[in-house]
Parts: structure tokens; C-alpha cells; sequence
């Protein structure tokens, strides 16, 4: 099939550029003829010996040096059939047929110095230097700290507080603000202080430090959200998570710092912790005696530590470590030793610790007394307790047990019975001092029947 007709099309310098690349190999393969060669560029010249080729190096180089006065030539004027066909591609591509040289010719021309190299290369790069951008340099910058302060468990939105809500207060007097908050007798003031600590709000902007983030996960667990305090540290991450250390041991979450706590030194006792019930039996027993002989740690906390690690240490514990005075790491320890919890524990620990009461581990007492503290607090929801206290059941009569069962007799009363069961109910919370949370388990209740659904 003949090809068709087209006008030459002025070429840049770029198309030039592989017109030399084709002429460069041309030279090097086969002879082509003197007609072949001008009709690439109109620029490659012969020797003076008998028509050879020149070198390619000296013939790319006057090629590029030319600019774009010129343009590379078009072949001629295209002829009609075979002949047009032959003059396209085989004067291109190596000459007719009967001005091919043998090949062994070809080999004797001499290769380009080094010196002619060189200088082909700095000519092509400066003729490139303009047309190609050159990429910008790497920047670097020095990675900051991680920023915990705005950390939150809920975004603003959720919290139904404005995100700029400590606007104007300066980072000194917030702190001290939230030092100062401690569980009163009102929950719903205590229910909106824990959703004020939660919340991912704008810190003060002359915040600095971890002090604002280390007031906000110390307030939690005085309100008894342990819990919700390990999280906030575990979601400000980085350095951040040990200051959620201790409410992370007596939460049961020990897993949302441990990471933390082993991936860099530590010198804390935690991280032994950490490392024990991580599998690192032989780091944990390391660590161990290297705080005992730094003076690090009492030994009562290191013995119950060396029962974690190594489980046949835990029969050689005495009564003075299963009955130690509580702290976070000594519940954690002994809530993985399977060791109970003193009788009156719920009755009596402060809210900061009194989270580890509800761990599956502990006496279903022990987890009812503790959840109508936390409710009362603000840390635990009602439904929650509610559920709880259906889920139960004991033949026990006095205590928390006699509170759960007044509370499922208002329950199940019918009619006029229902107002009696919910008196005597009441009374019976309020001589405990857990009125509060007896009246919330209630409300459901009462409200449906005085507003009965149609």
C-alpha cells in the first residue's frame, strides 16, 4: 500500500535530536548513502576519504550545537509506489540494498574518545538544562512532638460543647481549674465534668507540654473513669501513653500501654509489668532484680511482679503480698494472678482504684457495690447498672443483693402495687446511701407506667 502524501512538518529540536539518534545509528551499522543521510537532517557530512561515514559523536554534536535555527528536513518530495516506499524506509534505515557495505567495514571505523564523549554530553546538557525543569531540592524538616492536648474520646459535637470552649482562658488557670474538679453529690454536674474531660476541644493556645492532657487524664480517674482516662492517653500516643499508665492497670487495659511502655527504656516498674505478661520472662526477671538492687520499688510490688512472670513463683506468695495494701500495679498483678480482692474493697477504695473491681475476675458482690459508686460518680452509665443488677441473682438477702431485690420486685409489681414496691425500694437504697442510683434504675420504669405508650 502506497503512503500518502503529507507536507513536511517543521520539526524541534527535540525531533532533531532523534533524527541525530537515528543518523548516530546509521553510522554505526550500515553505510547509507550520501542522498539518505541529508535527507535526515540536512547536517551530516562525510569524511574525505571515499564517501565513509563520519565519526557519530563530532556529527551529534554539530547537530545539537545548531539550535533551532534550522529544522530537520523532511525527506524529498515522496514518490509514487515501491520506489517511494524504499526511499522512506530503506534510504532511513540503512540505503538501498546495492549501497550496503559489509558489516566488518563498519567495525574498523574508530570508536569516539573519551574527550569527544565528555563534551557531547556537556553540550546536550546545556541545550536540555532550559527545556526541562530541574526538580526542586528535598526539603527536611525536624518532626515535632506529638501535640496529645486536643486528644479526646468525642469530637465537639458529640460532647455538645463549643470546640473553642477554653477560649481566653490561659493555660495555667485551665490546669489549676481542672485540678481543682472532684466528684460532688450532684451527677449531673459530675456526668458533664467527665464529657468536658473526654472531649477533643481546642487546648489554650499558650498550652505547652503535657501538663493540660496530664490534668485531664488525672481528673478522669478521680471521677472514676479509669478507663475512659487510659484511652485519652493511648489516643494522644507517643510519650503520652504513660501518663495514662496507672488507670490502664486498674481498668484491665493494660494492652492500650504496654506497647508504649516497652518500646523505649523505662524505668518505671509498669514496664516490667508489661514485660511479664508480654512473654519476656527473662527481660521481666532482669529488670527485677536490677530495681532491687537500685532500690527501686518495695518487695512486696516485686515479689507479686516475679509470680507474673514466672507462675511457679506464685505458690511461695505469702499472706502479706495477696493482701497488700492496693495500688494499680498491685491489682494488675494480682487480678492476673486470679488473687481476690479484700472483702470490703468496693465499700471503701477510693474512686481511682475502684475501677478494678469490675473485672470479670472479681466476686459478683464486689462488682454490683462498685458499679452503684461508679454510677453515682457520673463514670458509670445507669443503664449499665441496670443490666447488671438483672443479670445477678444470690440468696444472700443483706447488702447490695437486698437492694437488687427490692429493685426487681418494683419491677415485676402490678398496679396499685407498683408505687408501694418503688417506696420501699428507695428506702431501702437510701439507708445505704445509694438513693441516687435506686431512683435512676427506676425512672424507666415509672416513667412508662405514668405515661403509658397508646
Amino acid at each position: 500500500m502506497a503512503i500518502r502524501d503529507r507536507k513536511p512538518l517543521p520539526q524541534p529540536p527535540a525531533r532533531k535530536l532523534v533524527a541525530a539518534l537515528i543518523a548516530c545509528g546509521v553510522c554505526v551499522g550500515a553505510s547509507p548513502s550520501r542522498p539518505a543521510l541529508a535527507q535526515i537532517g540536512g547536517q551530516v557530512e562525510t569524511g574525505d576519504t571515499g564517501g565513509s561515514p563520519r565519526n557519530a559523536i563530532p556529527w551529534l554534536r554539530e547537530a545539537l550545537e545548531s539550535g533551532g535555527g534550522s529544522t530537520a528536513a523532511t525527506p524529498s518530495a515522496p514518490r509514487e509506489g515501491a520506489e517511494r516506499t524504499r526511499d522512506v524506509f530503506g534510504g532511513v534505515f540503512g540505503g538501498s540494498k546495492s549501497e550496503k557495505k559489509p558489516a566488518n567495514e563498519a567495525r574498523k571505523q574508530a570508536p569516539p574518545s573519551k574527550a569527544a564523549t565528555r563534551e557531547a554530553a556537556r553540550n546536550l546538557a546545556a541545550r536540555t538544562r532550559g527545556a526541562a525543569a530541574a526538580p526542586s531540592a528535598i526539603e527536611s524538616r525536624q518532626m515535632k512532638a506529638v501535640d496529645g492536648s486536643a486528644a479526646g474520646l468525642l469530637s465537639a459535637d458529640q460532647a455538645a460543647l463549643p470546640v473553642d470552649a477554653w477560649r481566653g482562658v490561659s493555660a495555667s488557670d485551665a490546669v489549676a481549674a481542672i485540678k481543682s474538679l472532684k466528684p460532688g453529690p450532684f451527677r449531673t454536674a459530675n456526668v458533664l465534668a467527665i464529657r468536658t474531660l473526654s472531649a477533643g476541644l481546642a487546648p489554650p493556645k499558650d498550652a505547652a507540654g503535657d501538663a493540660f492532657l496530664k490534668a485531664r487524664i488525672e481528673a478522669l480517674t478521680r471521677f472514676g473513669a479509669a478507663e475512659q482516662a487510659a484511652l485519652l492517653a493511648a489516643i494522644a500516643g507517643g510519650d503520652h501513653v504513660r501518663l495514662g499508665a496507672d488507670a490502664a492497670l486498674v481498668s484491665g487495659r493494660e494492652q492500650e500501654v504496654c506497647a508504649g511502655l516497652t518500646a523505649r527504656p523505662d524505668p518505671s516498674l509498669a514496664r516490667i509489668y508489661c514485660q511479664a505478661i508480654g512473654g519476656d520472662e527473662l527481660g521481666a526477671a532482669l529488670s527485677i532484680e536490677a530495681s532491687r538492687a537500685l532500690g527501686r520499688g518495695d518487695e512486696t510490688t516485686l515479689a507479686l511482679l516475679e509470680a507474673v512472670a514466672d507462675p511457679s513463683a506464685a505458690e511461695s506468695l505469702g499472706e502479706r503480698e495477696k493482701k497488700a495494701s492496693p495500688t494499680p500495679l498491685r491489682l494488675a498483678a494480682q487480678r492476673r494472678l486470679n488473687l481476690p480482692l479484700p472483702a470490703d474493697f468496693a465499700r471503701d477504695a477510693p474512686l481511682t482504684i475502684l475501677p478494678a473491681a469490675l473485672s470479670e475476675t472479681a466476686a459478683p458482690r464486689l462488682r454490683l457495690e462498685a458499679m452503684e459508686r461508679l454510677e453515682a460518680s457520673g463514670a458509670q452509665d445507669a443503664a449499665a447498672l441496670a443490666a447488671a443488677f438483672d443479670e445477678h441473682k444470690s440468696a444472700e438477702s443483706g447488702g447490695v443483693w437486698g437492694r437488687v431485690e427490692a429493685y426487681r420486685k418494683a419491677k415485676s409489681a402490678k398496679g396499685a402495687a407498683f408505687a408501694a414496691a418503688v417506696e420501699a425500694a428507695l428506702k431501702r437504697a437510701a439507708d445505704a446511701g445509694r438513693r441516687g442510683p435506686m431512683a435512676r434504675l427506676l425512672a424507666p420504669e415509672i416513667a412508662k407506667r405514668a405515661l403509658p405508650v397508646s
